[in-house]
């Protein structure tokens, strides 16, 4: 559903609407009915409404509504079109996306099946199947949403380390029956921000080859929040909360907070798991590549590997098994 912003000065006294009309305080994201149907309309409602508008807030219809809302309220539909020339121009694009993605999305994606073509087709598939599917996301969701589609847009063109990790990420959610749009982008910039802490850490300064387990590498979580929000953007608690506790892992023995699993947010373990899988498998962690097969197989059955992370939730050990070829099931 998508709604219009209307002007408290388009309205008269004793008039009343054959629809609702609400009010929006953009500032707590927070919508209420300001005016039910077949209400009449008081000087001390509207003064009340002008008081809110000057304090950020606005009137607003249901798009549908448009027409009427023109000819109760003897106000030319164009004005109304100005006024949400933004709103009107992501509808267009929403349009647009859906022309182009729509198709793309309507049969289903098996991770299992990407993983056993993975050789053949490399990582294109993966990412292409989700920044389609993002693009579809309605913009009007969140701010968060709609910056999430501004940068799969721009990034999800080819399979570097971040993109694929956080399209796994991404998938791997789903496969975990997460579906909600707000969550899936959180994992989305979790996964893509999480380490931009790092590039502000020279290399030199680690004690030694081993950064993994160097004080000043176990703060960049910390390090990546505090870049972020001087990005100017409000990020959510929960894509910040990802980020911050990426490292984190279920019996405490992570960092940068040594939280144990019942105060972990589960997106924190997804990405954290993706991370380790695509650290391996590129040979970031031991000096060797793994097939993606090969690297799930690791982690799955904990075999013994050089900084390797095994130490996940049941649930998404299960989850992560069910994707093995049968010949690596044991």
């Amino acid at each position: 559903m998508r709604f219009f912003k209307v002007k408290s000065n388009f309205l008269k006294t004793e008039l009343k609407f054959t629809f609702d009309l609400f009010l929006y305080d953009p500032e707590r994201e927070f919508r209420i009915v300001a005016l039910y149907k077949n209400s009449p309309i008081t000087d001390e409602l509207i003064n009340q409404w002008i008081s809110i508008e000057k304090k950020g807030g606005y009137l607003q219809i249901i798009d549908e509504e448009l027409e009427s809302f023109s000819k109760e309220t003897k106000t030319d539909r164009h004005l109304v079109e100005k006024l949400n020339s933004f709103s009107l121009k992501m509808e267009l694009l929403e349009k647009e996306r859906k022309d182009k993605y729509l198709e793309i999305t309507e049969n289903a994606f098996l991770l299992k099946t990407f993983i056993l073509n993975l050789d053949k087709d490399g990582y294109m598939p993966l990412v292409q199947r989700v920044k389609a599917e993002v693009l579809l996301f309605p913009l009007s969701i969140s701010k968060e949403v709609s910056f999430t589609s501004d940068i799969v847009d721009k990034l999800f063109s080819s399979p570097i380390l971040p993109v694929k990790t956080a399209s796994f990420a991404y998938m791997f959610a789903k496969l975990c029956k997460i579906e909600d749009p707000e969550v899936l982008c959180s994992i989305v910039l979790g996964s893509l921000f999480k380490d931009i802490g790092l590039n502000q850490i020279k290399r030199s300064l680690f004690k030694n080859l081993d950064y993994f387990s160097d004080s000043l590498y176990q703060k960049h979580p910390m390090l990546s929040i505090f870049l972020l929000s001087k990005s100017g953007f409000d990020f959510s608690k929960l894509t910040k909360r990802i980020i911050l506790e990426h490292h984190e892992v279920i019996d405490g023995s992570g960092f940068p907070r040594g939280k144990k699993e019942e105060f972990l947010s589960p997106m924190s373990q997804i990405v954290h798991l993706t991370d380790q899988i695509f650290h391996l498998s590129e040979g970031l962690l031991d000096g060797k590549v793994y097939t993606l097969s090969e690297a799930l197989k690791k982690i799955i059955y904990q075999v013994p590997t050089e900084n390797l992370i095994c130490n996940f939730s049941t649930q998404y050990i299960d989850n992560l098994k069910s994707l093995l070829p049968v010949d690596l099931e044991s």
